[in-house]
C-alpha cells in the first residue's frame, strides 16, 4: 500500500488486483486503463499479483509497477500504462524439448503462460522472435508449469495450468482438457498445484498423471484408469486450504523397466510399484 506524497487521500494498494482511492479508503476502484506493452502481446489487462509500487516524490504522476508481468510505467497518474515487458525475468517452473531439428525449447512460467520456441533462435535487430504462447490466460499470464511436446507430433503439446491438463493443436490453435476425474462415488481428487504428469519412455502414448491416486493413459488422455490408492498420508481438513494438500508432486518411470514408477507426495510420502 502506498500513500501519494501530495494527498494524504490518494491511496494505492497491490494485492491480487490494483486499486487505488481518492478519499481516504472510503471507497476503492479497481485500475481498468490503457496498457502499451514495450513488446508485442495480445492481452491489454493488468496481471494479477501485485508487489510493489514507487511513487515519484518529485513527480506523484509518475508511478511504477512491479507484478507478476513485471514493471509498468505511468507518466499521467495511472491513465495510461507502459509494460517494460522487454526484460528477461521470467521464471520458469520447468522446462523440456522435442526431437525435432532444430530442437524446440518448451517451458512454463510463473504466473507468465507456457512459451515454445526454437533452440538455435538468436536475439538480433531486425529478426522477428519465434517463440510462441502454448497457453495465455485472459490476463496475459497463468501459471504453466510442465509443457510436454508429444513424441510423434510436435504440434501437439500437453500444457498444464492451475490443477489440470490440456492438448493443444499448435497448428489449429484448438485446445481440449484431458484431466482425469474421480469415479462416481468417490471422493474429489486432490491435485498439486503443480500437477506432475509423465510421457512414458517406453510407449508415447501412454501417460501417467499424479492426484493423490495415480492414473494412467494408454491413449494419451482420452480416457484414463485409476492404478493406485490413495498415496498421501490423508491427512485431515485441518492441513488443507485453497490449495489442494495430500497430492503428488512428481512421478518417474524407469527408462529401463516399463511399469517400475516412483511417485512423490507434497506431505513426504515417496512409493514404488514395479508392474
Amino acid at each position: 500500500m502506498r500513500i501519494s506524497p501530495d494527498n494524504e487521500n490518494e491511496i494505492w494498494v497491490g494485492g491480487n488486483r490494483f486499486l487505488t482511492s481518492k478519499d481516504g479508503g472510503k471507497t476503492y476502484r479497481q485500475i481498468e486503463t490503457i496498457i502499451v506493452h514495450l513488446m508485442p502481446k495480445p492481452k491489454k489487462l493488468f496481471s494479477l499479483d501485485q508487489h510493489a509500487l514507487w511513487i515519484d516524490p518529485a513527480n506523484t504522476n509518475h508511478l511504477i509497477l512491479g507484478n507478476d508481468h513485471g514493471l509498468y510505467f505511468t507518466y499521467d497518474r495511472g491513465d495510461n500504462w507502459l509494460h517494460m515487458n522487454n526484460l528477461p525475468i521470467g521464471e520458469f517452473y520447468a522446462i523440456s524439448v522435442d526431437m525435432a531439428t532444430p530442437y524446440n525449447i518448451y517451458g512454463g512460467n510463473q504466473d507468465n503462460a507456457a512459451v515454445k520456441g526454437s533452440s538455435d533462435f538468436e536475439i538480433a535487430d531486425g529478426i522477428d522472435d519465434p517463440w510462441e504462447y502454448v497457453f495465455l490466460d485472459i490476463w496475459g499470464g497463468g501459471d504453466g508449469f510442465i509443457t510436454l511436446a508429444d513424441p510423434t507430433d510436435t504440434d501437439k503439446v500437453y500444457f498444464f495450468s492451475g490443477h489440470s491438463v490440456s492438448l493443444k493443436d499448435m497448428k489449429t490453435g484448438k485446445s481440449k482438457r484431458i484431466t482425469p476425474r474421480a469415479n462416481p462415488g468417490d471422493p474429489p481428487l486432490r491435485f498439486n498445484w503443480m500437477t506432475p504428469m509423465i510421457i512414458s519412455p517406453h510407449d508415447p502414448r501412454t501417460l501417467y498423471y499424479g492426484a493423490n491416486k495415480l492414473f494412467k493413459s494408454t491413449n494419451k488422455g482420452t480416457s484414463w484408469t485409476c492404478i493406485s490408492p490413495d498415496l498421501s498420508t490423508n491427512l485431515g481438513p485441518e492441513r488443507r486450504g485453497n490449495i489442494p494438500y495430500g497430492a503428488c508432486t512428481t512421478i518417474s518411470e524407469s527408462p529401463i523397466k516399463p511399469g517400475l514408477i516412483y511417485i512423490g507426495t507434497d506431505d513426504g510420502n515417496i512409493q514404488v510399484t514395479q508392474d
